[in-house]
């Protein structure tokens, strides 16, 4: 007798199916790795909105202009939680990628998806790095996808005679998703038009959608005039995806695209590679969910090394990749080959991740042992390679302890200098020899620059070198050295 796999008929079980695949793939990784790379930094600029909210995020007191506000704002209502940083930190993107799940449910249904497929489209969409990575970080991509296709649901409930006012509606959530993750809030009003287009053409000329689209524009002027009000009005451009073009011309752009397509294809997995016979065999079945794959070549393009870049495209990616393992000859079968390449698909999809965190831990458990060794100790700098884990373990530490952290100067170079370089800056974190910027942190991300923070501290007592670097301190010795870092102390 053939095998055939049978999904359940009500979709409130299938929705609590996904929920709790979720939850069992997300609570076990949520405090796993120490607070890494952009996330420990957003968690010192979220303390500091804690402390003292402002419309420009800040970081050390500095007006940044890399990423909008309400993300920093959303943290810091959970700052306060008597939880271990970790979790404090990350819990908002965890509860974000919850509510995500039913709803990207309900927006594959309302684009004209059976149950079934919009079921395990969904569970793909949950089974690869590409969504485990920002659910379980202090990343704003999560929050930024629950207010795409928040918005995205309301355009598409006005179709068949729907209310016309929710084209309003939807056009706030574009204005509020432009202050969480600045220019990607673009992609709603896009997949909003091609579902349209598609579906309900007379409604691209309904006067409140027109009205809607102005949301985008709007958000743009208000920002640049807050950019303009905070002293930021040079880094106008960065809303705009800078920090995602090579400043190397095209050789540098393709170097980004390699980069880009190496850590999509570990995130995504089978998924993609089931992807392309999919789009291929059935991409005139439904143009809507075509046009939502081919935005893929976006984050293609500028997604270097960073596979939440992906999250906005990867429901049309699992879309077709259900697609290409389900259809056959216009009809569903799920049968024992379906259940067998299907069930691959979600192990290495798990096992990629698992063995990614696993690497990640390795690695980053150094800088937060430095870190907390460091903790409480007065006159520290850290000078090297940007290590903002170390910084942050220290800084929270002392936060929980002292109920404030210490001062402590920080010198971090965009990649590796001569050994010459980091041993000027360790003889006098003040040294005027090499160009640095002073204070201010805004251009870290866009910038091939060396950045210092302001300290009070002349004479450090501890010194700690981020890099494969062999420095000599007159009248110090080493008292840590795990890999690439290094702490002296007089």
């Amino acid at each position: 007798m053939a095998f055939s796999l049978s999904l359940p008929k009500n979709e409130r079980r299938l929705i609590i199916l996904l929920l709790a695949v979720y939850l069992l793939t997300r609570l076990p990784l949520l405090g796993y790795l120490p607070l890494i790379k952009d996330e420990a930094i957003y968690s010192i600029m979220i303390h500091e909105q804690f402390v003292s909210p402002t419309i420009i995020p800040t970081l050390f007191s500095y007006p940044v202009s890399w990423k909008p506000i309400l993300f920093f704002w959303t943290g810091a209502l959970f700052s306060g939680l008597p939880l271990p940083i970790e979790y404090t930190y990350r819990l908002p993107s965890f509860l974000f990628g919850l509510l995500t799940v039913p709803l990207l449910y309900v927006v594959l249904r309302k684009s004209g998806i059976g149950s079934n497929i919009a079921f395990l489209s969904t569970l793909a969409f949950l089974l690869c790095a590409v969504s485990i990575h920002p659910n379980t970080h202090a990343m704003i991509d999560s929050m930024m996808f629950f207010f795409i296709l928040l918005s995205l649901c309301l355009y598409m409930d006005v179709k068949g005679g729907g209310d016309g006012r929710k084209f309003l509606l939807a056009g706030v959530l574009v204005f509020v998703a432009f202050f969480i993750k600045f220019i990607l809030a673009a992609m709603i009003p896009a997949l909003a038009m091609a579902w349209l287009y598609f579906n309900d053409r007379k409604s691209l000329r309904h006067p409140l959608f027109l009205i809607s689209l102005l949301a985008l524009p709007l958000a743009v002027l208000l920002n640049a005039f807050l950019f303009s009000q905070a002293g930021l009005s040079d880094e106008l451009a960065l809303p705009f995806g800078s920090n995602a073009l090579s400043t190397m011309g095209l050789v540098g752009q393709f170097a980004r695209a390699v980069g880009a397509l190496d850590v999509f294809l570990v995130g995504a997995g089978l998924w993609f590679v089931l992807s392309i016979p999919g789009f291929i065999s059935h991409h005139k079945q439904n143009p809507f969910m075509s046009f939502w794959y081919c935005l893929t070549i976006l984050p293609l393009i500028g997604g270097t090394y960073m596979v939440w870049y992906f999250l906005p495209v990867m429901p049309a990616i699992a879309y077709f990749a259900c697609t290409s393992l389900v259809m056959w000859k216009g009809k569903e079968r799920m049968d024992g080959l379906f259940a067998f390449v299907f069930a691959a698909g979600a192990l290495l999809g798990l096992g990629m991740a698992i063995y990614t965190y696993m690497s990640l831990n390795e690695y980053y458990s150094v800088e937060k042992e430095a870190g907390l060794l460091l903790s409480g100790k007065e006159d520290v700098a850290v000078i090297g390679l940007f290590s903002p884990t170390l910084v942050t373990y220290k800084y929270h530490s002392e936060l929980a302890s002292l109920g404030r952290p210490l001062d402590f100067g920080w010198i971090a170079f965009p990649e590796a200098v001569p050994q010459e370089t980091v041993q000027d800056f360790a003889h006098d974190y003040h040294s005027p020899i090499h160009p640095v910027v002073d204070g201010s942190f805004s251009e870290f991300y866009t910038t091939n620059q060396t950045f210092r923070k302001e300290t009070g501290i002349r004479d450090p007592k501890y010194i700690a070198i981020a890099g494969w670097y062999n420095v000599e301190i007159p009248g110090s010795g080493v008292i840590y050295n795990r890999s690439y870092i290094t702490i002296y102390g007089k």
